[in-house]
């Protein structure tokens, strides 16, 4: 194997990411390199809309957005899901009414089988509804 005369920058910029990416991998397992994720307030503020909601009686409403799973914003539609399961499992923890509205049809069945599921694990599956998803 050898290296096309082009790619030799690339070749040396992979070797010193690569050093670099493990250097700060050991450090942080030794504990002298701390990497610290900051919350989202967003999410947190979740939990308490949901409370809210299921205290004032009403249904949570979610929506992933108007995206598509097979195009250019296929990438927030997933993220929109993994949002939904929190939501969803947010909602049958606090025994909250669940709407979620798609607009792609591609995208229902996910969510159905996400909303389904988080109300399963939860030992709730009785409180899903077929229009829970609409």
């Amino acid at each position: 194997m050898s290296l096309v005369e082009g790619n030799i920058f690339g070749f040396w910029m992979f070797i010193v990411i690569s050093v670099v990416a493990v250097w700060i991998m050991t450090q942080s397992k030794n504990g002298k390199f701390k990497v610290t994720l900051r919350r989202i307030n967003g999410l947190e503020a979740l939990e308490e809309a949901v409370g809210r909601a299921t205290e004032m009686g009403k249904p949570v409403h979610y929506t992933p957005g108007l995206g598509d799973i097979v195009d250019n914003k296929a990438a927030e539609t997933f993220a929109a899901m993994e949002i939904l399961t929190y939501v969803a499992d947010l909602s049958a923890k606090y025994s909250a009414e669940l709407i979620v509205t798609i607009r792609q049809p591609n995208v229902f069945p996910l969510a159905q089988e996400s909303v389904k599921q988080s109300f399963v694990a939860a030992g709730k599956p009785d409180m899903y509804q077929e229009n829970t998803v609409r």
